[in-house]
């Protein structure tokens, strides 16, 4: 039985043409494979680009929150040393006041101390002011004799 080459050859194209049409079609879907591959990594890639945005303003905001995070520290650091000069001061201030108060006290035992004595002293005047009519007659002739003048 030999084959007739007419039908081999019709075979033979038949079966060329279903292999071309079965290569068109992976042709095909590779082509679409590799074009939705390739919208693929684009969209990747810029998610990629996003995201170091994204990354490179946090790096940036970063130092910022860290150059404030220093100022904030060294004027912390100087609040700390002037708050410390102003208890120095505070305490140096309770001690002058509580010298100024004993000192304010002495004084106003003094104060009372010549105030009695000066109230002595009125009693002592009133009680010379209080002389007979006679006493501050013979009183009064005395001082016009001291100034000079005559009885």
């Amino acid at each position: 039985m030999a084959l007739d080459p007419a039908l081999v050859t019709a075979t033979i194209g038949t079966v060329g043409t279903v292999l071309v049409g079965f290569l068109g079609f992976l042709n095909v879907r590779m082509s679409n494979a590799k074009t939705s591959e390739q919208a693929l990594i684009d969209r990747l890639e810029k998610r990629i680009d996003k995201l170091e945005e994204s990354l490179s303003d946090a790096e940036t905001k970063i130092a910022l929150l860290q150059q404030k995070n220093d100022s904030l520290e060294k004027e912390n650091d100087s609040l700390k040393d002037r708050v410390r000069l102003l208890e120095k001061d505070g305490a140096a201030a309770e001690h002058h006041n509580l010298r100024l108060a004993a000192t304010i006290q002495q004084l106003q035992q003094e104060k009372d101390a010549l105030n009695r004595e000066n109230g002595e002293l009125h009693s002592q005047l009133a009680a010379v002011a209080t002389c007979g009519t006679q006493g501050c007659q013979m009183r009064d002739m005395a001082r016009q004799l001291a100034d000079g003048g005559t009885v």
